[in-house]
């Protein structure tokens, strides 16, 4: 009977064991990636696309007889163009398909406030509001008052 308590015990000490190791390596990867990732990622990033960009470098290297840094800087600036290119076309599409909410938010407000005098009040109230804060913007991003109506609408 003792042979089998202490098995019993080894097996025991050997889940606590295996346990507390998992506990201790899941804590760690959740503080890796909760707090350090955060400052780290910039870095990564930086790694990966040095990292995806080595091969052409090479390649240019070896076809054009450029120097490295130079390889490098075009295509850096090249990168830099395409992504440039990439995030205006999705901010020229943020702001059309915002201008087209707000277009369309006046008519889609009437059928509400006509459904409910007391939403009505609400949604005049929050328009009112988000007027205010949309004026308050503007006028922080530009001190000229150009592009803002009389009635302090952009337009």
């Amino acid at each position: 009977m003792g042979g089998l308590q202490n098995l019993t015990e080894k097996r025991l000490r050997r889940f606590l064991t295996l346990s507390l190791a998992l506990f201790m390596g899941a804590s760690l990867f959740y503080v890796c990636f909760r707090y350090v990732l955060p400052w780290c990622l910039p870095f990564l990033l930086a790694l990966l696309v040095a990292a995806l960009l080595e091969p052409v470098v090479l390649y240019l290297r070896r076809k054009f007889h450029f120097q490295r840094g130079f390889s490098a800087l075009i295509l850096t600036l090249t990168l830099l163009f395409l992504l440039g290119g990439l995030l205006s076309l999705l901010w020229s599409t943020l702001l059309s398909q915002t201008n087209a909410l707000l277009a369309a938010a006046p008519a889609f407000f009437r059928i509400c406030a006509g459904s409910s005098p007391r939403l009505g009040g609400l949604l005049n109230l929050a328009c009112k509001s988000v007027q205010a804060i949309v004026i308050l913007l503007w006028n922080l991003a530009s001190p000229s008052t150009q592009g803002v109506s009389s009635s302090g609408v952009l337009f």
